[in-house]
């Protein structure tokens, strides 16, 4: 059987963070510290649900990320996997936008892409658009000196070029995801409280 799910992470921090938490959910989930290929040929990927793939691609020119996201999506989508999670920098760093571009372009005409860097247990929230870490715009802290990747733009919509989709009162799963399919092929959405992220 191949995984259902892959992670794509840029770097090994957040494939790992992220593959914990599907294992919490009593996920069966393999880390792999390469990428794709050498993921998909090793013989402890039979039988799991979750793969977590690490690209290893945070500090890469955009146009050198996006090629290998390109190449380790295809891989994957061509294995049979048929959820994608790109697993993107919580305070934005990185070749963020060309790595959620590249994901999708590679996952098929008719994706998708759903954008919501929020972690409220660690602080990170994302209201109208904003990323706040610690109740202030990312651009505000660390990650704006960041020696590799600074971040300029607290603003997702404005640093994607992409639709906006507000939190709204009495919103439902099932309202939000016909708001988000309205809205475009990649789409910011506000997560203020876990509550919101179970909702997405």
């Amino acid at each position: 059987m191949n995984p259902t799910i892959a992670i794509v992470a840029d770097d090994l921090t957040g494939s790992g963070d992220t593959a914990v938490q599907f294992v919490r959910a009593g996920w069966s989930t393999h880390l792999s510290i390469g990428g794709a290929d050498e993921a998909l040929s090793g013989p402890a990927t039979a039988g799991v649900e979750v793969l977590a793939v690490t690209t290893n691609s945070r500090a890469l020119p955009a146009t050198d990320a996006a090629r290998v996201i390109q190449q380790n999506v295809q891989q994957l989508r061509a294995a049979g996997v048929s959820r994608l999670y790109k697993k993107v920098d919580s305070t934005l760093r990185g070749a963020f936008k060309a790595e959620i571009d590249a994901a999708r372009d590679a996952w098929g005409p008719d994706t998708v892409a759903v954008i919501c860097p929020a972690f409220p247990a660690t602080g990170r929230t994302v209201e109208q658009g904003i990323l706040y870490v610690n109740g202030k715009p990312v651009t505000e802290t660390s990650a704006a000196t960041d020696p590799v990747t600074p971040v300029t733009e607290s603003h997702i919509p404005t640093l994607l070029g992409c639709a906006h989709v507000a939190a709204q009162a009495g919103d439902t799963p099932d309202t939000l995801a016909a708001r988000i399919r309205q809205a475009g092929n990649t789409v910011v959405v506000d997560a203020a409280t876990d509550a919101d992220l179970e909702r997405l």
